[in-house]
Protein backbone atom coordinates (compact mmCIF):
# COMPACT_ATOMS: atom_id res chain seq x y z
CA UNK A 1 0.00 0.00 0.00
CA UNK A 2 1.29 3.46 -0.86
CA UNK A 3 2.41 5.76 1.92
CA UNK A 4 0.04 8.49 2.96
CA UNK A 5 1.59 11.80 1.91
CA UNK A 6 0.65 15.42 2.67
CA UNK A 7 -1.97 17.17 0.57
CA UNK A 8 0.66 19.23 -1.21
CA UNK A 9 2.20 16.11 -2.74
CA UNK A 10 -0.98 14.14 -3.29
CA UNK A 11 -1.48 12.72 -6.77
CA UNK A 12 -4.56 10.56 -6.18
CA UNK A 13 -8.03 11.54 -4.92
CA UNK A 14 -7.76 9.39 -1.77
CA UNK A 15 -4.60 11.29 -0.75
CA UNK A 16 -6.67 14.47 -0.51
CA UNK A 17 -9.59 12.66 1.12
CA UNK A 18 -7.31 11.36 3.84
CA UNK A 19 -5.01 14.35 4.38
CA UNK A 20 -7.17 17.39 3.61
CA UNK A 21 -10.46 15.73 4.52
CA UNK A 22 -9.68 13.64 7.59
CA UNK A 23 -6.50 15.19 9.01
CA UNK A 24 -7.52 18.81 8.43
CA UNK A 25 -10.93 18.07 9.93
CA UNK A 26 -9.30 16.57 13.01
CA UNK A 27 -6.92 19.54 13.24
CA UNK A 28 -9.79 22.04 13.11
CA UNK A 29 -11.49 20.17 15.93
CA UNK A 30 -8.29 20.26 18.01
CA UNK A 31 -7.51 23.98 17.60
CA UNK A 32 -10.89 25.36 16.52
CA UNK A 33 -14.13 26.43 18.17
CA UNK A 34 -14.64 23.17 20.11
CA UNK A 35 -11.65 23.49 22.50
CA UNK A 36 -11.82 27.29 22.59
CA UNK A 37 -15.47 27.19 23.66
CA UNK A 38 -14.39 25.05 26.60
CA UNK A 39 -11.51 27.40 27.41
CA UNK A 40 -13.81 30.43 27.39
CA UNK A 41 -16.32 28.61 29.58
CA UNK A 42 -13.54 28.01 32.09
CA UNK A 43 -12.37 31.64 32.05
CA UNK A 44 -15.60 33.64 31.88
CA UNK A 45 -18.84 33.64 33.83
CA UNK A 46 -20.25 37.19 33.81
CA UNK A 47 -19.23 38.08 30.21
CA UNK A 48 -19.33 34.59 28.74
CA UNK A 49 -21.70 35.65 25.93
CA UNK A 50 -19.40 38.50 24.93
CA UNK A 51 -16.36 36.23 24.99
CA UNK A 52 -18.07 33.67 22.77
CA UNK A 53 -19.21 36.44 20.40
CA UNK A 54 -15.64 37.67 19.99
CA UNK A 55 -14.43 34.10 19.42
CA UNK A 56 -16.88 33.49 16.59
CA UNK A 57 -16.28 36.96 15.16
CA UNK A 58 -12.64 35.93 14.77
CA UNK A 59 -13.69 32.72 13.04
CA UNK A 60 -15.84 34.73 10.62
CA UNK A 61 -12.99 37.16 9.97
CA UNK A 62 -10.94 34.22 8.67
CA UNK A 63 -13.01 34.45 5.49
CA UNK A 64 -11.06 37.62 4.79
CA UNK A 65 -8.07 35.45 3.89
CA UNK A 66 -9.91 33.82 0.98
CA UNK A 67 -8.62 36.38 -1.56
CA UNK A 68 -5.07 35.87 -0.20
CA UNK A 69 -5.37 32.11 -0.65
CA UNK A 70 -6.82 32.59 -4.14
CA UNK A 71 -3.93 34.89 -5.04
CA UNK A 72 -1.40 32.32 -3.77
CA UNK A 73 -3.05 29.52 -5.75
CA UNK A 74 -2.86 31.63 -8.93
CA UNK A 75 0.72 32.72 -8.22
CA UNK A 76 2.43 29.59 -6.88
CA UNK A 77 -0.08 26.78 -7.43
CA UNK A 78 -2.32 24.94 -5.00
CA UNK A 79 0.43 22.57 -3.86
CA UNK A 80 2.74 25.36 -2.76
CA UNK A 81 -0.21 27.20 -1.21
CA UNK A 82 -0.74 24.20 1.07
CA UNK A 83 2.92 24.46 2.08
CA UNK A 84 2.60 28.21 2.78
CA UNK A 85 -0.43 27.59 4.97
CA UNK A 86 1.43 24.87 6.86
CA UNK A 87 4.38 27.20 7.48
CA UNK A 88 2.09 29.98 8.76
CA UNK A 89 0.34 27.59 11.15
CA UNK A 90 3.60 26.10 12.43
CA UNK A 91 5.49 29.41 12.71
CA UNK A 92 2.77 31.75 13.98
CA UNK A 93 -0.46 30.13 15.14
CA UNK A 94 0.89 27.20 17.15
CA UNK A 95 3.50 29.29 19.04
CA UNK A 96 0.79 31.84 19.91
CA UNK A 97 -1.44 29.08 21.23
CA UNK A 98 1.37 27.69 23.37
CA UNK A 99 2.39 31.11 24.72
CA UNK A 100 -1.01 32.68 25.37
CA UNK A 101 -3.78 30.12 25.80
CA UNK A 102 -4.25 28.45 29.17
CA UNK A 103 -6.96 25.83 29.57
CA UNK A 104 -8.02 26.96 33.05
CA UNK A 105 -7.56 30.18 35.08
CA UNK A 106 -5.94 28.28 37.93
CA UNK A 107 -2.98 27.67 35.60
CA UNK A 108 -2.22 31.38 36.21
CA UNK A 109 -3.37 31.51 39.84
CA UNK A 110 -6.80 32.95 39.01
CA UNK A 111 -10.47 32.13 39.25
CA UNK A 112 -13.08 32.84 36.57
CA UNK A 113 -13.32 36.42 35.31
CA UNK A 114 -9.76 37.20 36.42
CA UNK A 115 -10.38 37.13 40.17
CA UNK A 116 -7.09 36.72 42.03
CA UNK A 117 -6.71 33.41 43.85
CA UNK A 118 -5.48 35.24 46.94
CA UNK A 119 -8.84 37.00 47.35
CA UNK A 120 -10.63 33.66 47.63
CA UNK A 121 -13.88 35.09 46.33
CA UNK A 122 -14.71 33.20 43.16
CA UNK A 123 -18.40 33.34 43.98
CA UNK A 124 -18.36 37.10 43.42
CA UNK A 125 -18.11 36.44 39.70
CA UNK A 126 -21.48 34.67 39.64
CA UNK A 127 -24.48 36.97 39.60
CA UNK A 128 -26.88 34.29 40.81
CA UNK A 129 -26.60 30.64 41.84
CA UNK A 130 -26.67 28.13 39.01
CA UNK A 131 -29.68 25.84 38.76
CA UNK A 132 -28.58 22.26 38.06
CA UNK A 133 -31.45 20.17 36.76
CA UNK A 134 -29.61 16.89 36.24
CA UNK A 135 -27.24 16.29 39.12
CA UNK A 136 -26.17 12.85 37.89
CA UNK A 137 -25.22 14.22 34.47
CA UNK A 138 -23.14 17.04 35.96
CA UNK A 139 -21.47 14.74 38.48
CA UNK A 140 -20.30 12.35 35.74
CA UNK A 141 -16.63 12.60 34.83
CA UNK A 142 -16.97 12.60 31.08
CA UNK A 143 -14.51 10.96 28.71
CA UNK A 144 -14.81 10.54 24.96
CA UNK A 145 -15.84 6.84 25.15
CA UNK A 146 -18.52 7.71 27.73
CA UNK A 147 -19.82 10.63 25.68
CA UNK A 148 -19.89 8.53 22.50
CA UNK A 149 -22.38 6.20 24.16
CA UNK A 150 -24.96 8.95 24.62
CA UNK A 151 -27.50 10.14 22.07
CA UNK A 152 -26.80 13.80 22.99
CA UNK A 153 -23.22 13.48 21.74
CA UNK A 154 -24.32 12.20 18.34
CA UNK A 155 -27.08 14.80 18.05
CA UNK A 156 -24.46 17.51 18.66
CA UNK A 157 -22.21 15.90 16.02
CA UNK A 158 -25.09 15.87 13.54
CA UNK A 159 -26.02 19.48 14.30
CA UNK A 160 -22.41 20.66 13.93
CA UNK A 161 -21.92 18.70 10.71
CA UNK A 162 -25.13 20.16 9.28
CA UNK A 163 -24.49 23.74 10.39
CA UNK A 164 -20.77 23.96 9.59
CA UNK A 165 -20.01 21.17 7.16
CA UNK A 166 -23.02 21.53 4.88
CA UNK A 167 -24.41 25.04 5.26
CA UNK A 168 -21.06 26.81 5.51
CA UNK A 169 -17.97 25.01 4.15
CA UNK A 170 -19.58 23.04 1.33
CA UNK A 171 -21.69 26.02 0.25
CA UNK A 172 -18.70 28.40 0.34
CA UNK A 173 -16.63 26.04 -1.80
CA UNK A 174 -19.33 25.63 -4.41
CA UNK A 175 -20.18 29.34 -4.54
CA UNK A 176 -16.59 30.16 -5.48
CA UNK A 177 -16.45 27.31 -8.02
CA UNK A 178 -19.75 28.41 -9.57
CA UNK A 179 -18.53 32.00 -9.93
CA UNK A 180 -15.39 30.80 -11.73
CA UNK A 181 -17.49 28.55 -14.01
CA UNK A 182 -19.63 31.48 -15.18
CA UNK A 183 -16.58 33.55 -16.05
CA UNK A 184 -15.44 35.48 -12.97
CA UNK A 185 -11.80 35.43 -11.93
CA UNK A 186 -10.76 33.40 -8.91
CA UNK A 187 -9.85 36.56 -7.00
CA UNK A 188 -13.25 38.13 -7.72
CA UNK A 189 -15.02 34.90 -6.76
CA UNK A 190 -13.15 34.71 -3.47
CA UNK A 191 -13.94 38.36 -2.64
CA UNK A 192 -17.59 37.73 -3.50
CA UNK A 193 -17.66 34.73 -1.18
CA UNK A 194 -16.25 36.83 1.66
CA UNK A 195 -18.86 39.53 1.01
CA UNK A 196 -21.63 36.94 0.98
CA UNK A 197 -20.76 35.32 4.29
CA UNK A 198 -19.21 38.19 6.27
CA UNK A 199 -21.03 41.32 5.13
CA UNK A 200 -24.34 40.01 3.84
CA UNK A 201 -23.50 40.92 0.23
CA UNK A 202 -24.22 38.95 -2.89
Amino acid sequence: MELVIPSAWGDKPWHLYLTFGLLVGAGLCLIGSVPFTTVLRNWFERRQGMALSLLFTGIGAAFGFYPVVAFLIISVGWRNTFLVEAIVIAAIILPLLLLIVRYHPRDKGLFRDGILEARQTPSAAVAEPLEIRNQAWVATEWTLPKAARTHRFWLLCLATFSAWGISMHIMVTHHAAFAVDVGYSKIYASVGTVSKYCCGGV
